[in-house]
């Protein structure tokens, strides 16, 4: 994977005149899957399957199904190139709005964790 590097706004990042690129598995995993969780699933025109369905499955669900919601997340972050297994998801609503954190270990080894 030769990624191109993205800025806390997910615009491509510059270094000086050069698009920066991401040369590390453990960032370049990190960056993969928050791009994924930002996505809805079909809104990607390269890949329909990229991205996560969540206003066709997810949003909606009654709190005590979020086991549903983290099996969705859980099966979609385990098919990300770079992804060796899923450490944990946890999520979290305050009846309106859905946040969460992950952890995944990267195919180098390394511990790789975001929040979304």
């Amino acid at each position: 994977m030769n990624e191109m590097a993205l800025n806390s706004s997910h615009d491509i990042f510059l270094d000086g005149d050069h698009i920066a690129r991401i040369h590390s598995m453990a960032k370049k995993v990190r960056q993969a899957v928050h791009c994924l969780l930002k996505t809805e699933e079909g809104e990607a025109f390269t890949n329909a399957e990229h991205g996560v369905p969540w206003l066709e499955e997810i949003a909606g669900l009654p709190v005590p199904h979020l086991d549903v919601a983290q099996r969705i997340i859980r099966e979609k972050i385990e098919a990300v190139k770079g992804v060796k297994n899923v450490i944990s998801i946890d999520l979290d609503t305050d009846g309106r709005n859905l946040t969460g954190k992950f952890s995944v270990q990267s195919m180098d080894g390394e511990t790789v964790a975001g929040e979304f």
